[in-house]
């Protein structure tokens, strides 16, 4: 495929974006959605991708991958504490900067996008939109 999704709320308008370190691959805007935080890019060439797993379920044991602070990719484990039809609320490291980042199944499917992290200074949750909204939007 050469869709990508992220967290609208990265966006810059009049930005070009790239998704490689070298920025040889550029990528374009394709559709926003400011409400829901989300914005589907195309890439300018075909890459491995991954597809859209099923909705979360409570105690599901998932893995969340970003880019904080365009310092490389981190993964860090979790686990879903809540889910509605609209977002999954994940206990796990939030790393500041990992919005727009995906949440992961055990089988490395997608069914969320990170849009923001949600509590104090000692407990921090990470808020996703969920698959279910996820497909809605892609449609």
């Amino acid at each position: 495929s050469d869709l990508i999704l992220t967290a609208n709320h990265n966006s810059l308008d009049g930005a070009k974006y790239y998704i490689d370190e070298l920025h040889n691959l550029e990528v374009t805007v394709v559709k926003r959605d400011a409400e829901k935080d989300l914005m589907l890019l195309r890439a300018s060439r075909k890459n491995k991708y991954t597809s859209l797993g099923k909705s979360a379920e409570v105690l599901q044991e998932v893995y969340i991958m970003g880019y904080p602070l365009g310092k490389g990719r981190v993964i860090v484990k979790g686990s879903v504490a809540e889910t509605t039809d609209t977002h999954i609320l994940v206990d796990a490291t939030v790393v500041q900067g990992m919005s727009g980042g995906g949440i992961f199944d055990s089988s490395a499917r997608l069914i969320g996008i990170c849009v923001r992290s949600w509590g104090d200074e000692d407990t921090k949750f990470m808020v996703a939109v969920s698959v279910n909204e996820i497909r809605k939007f892609v449609k």
